[in-house]
């Protein structure tokens, strides 16, 4: 299971990876504005993945606590 700071780096490299991106890109010109667009769209729901990601792994199991029997059922 990863864990919330390998999560949290993995977003701060996309984070670098789409700074790099955009001077890159305006340096050189070549690309339209939509094509930066499109690109850095793609990074930020990979970003947002890792961030909620980072999030559940500090959230933990789930688990809180004892279950409970009711009429021959198992709740939790």
């Amino acid at each position: 299971m990863i864990t919330q700071s390998e999560s949290i780096g993995k977003a701060e490299a996309v984070f670098q990876e789409m700074v790099a991106f955009v001077k890159k890109a305006a340096e050189s010109g070549e690309l339209r504005i939509d094509e930066v667009e499109r690109t850095l769209f793609d990074k930020w729901l990979e970003e947002g993945f890792h961030l909620l990601e980072a999030f559940a792994a500090a959230a933990g199991d789930g688990d809180h606590g004892p279950t409970v029997e009711h009429e021959g059922r198992t709740l939790e």
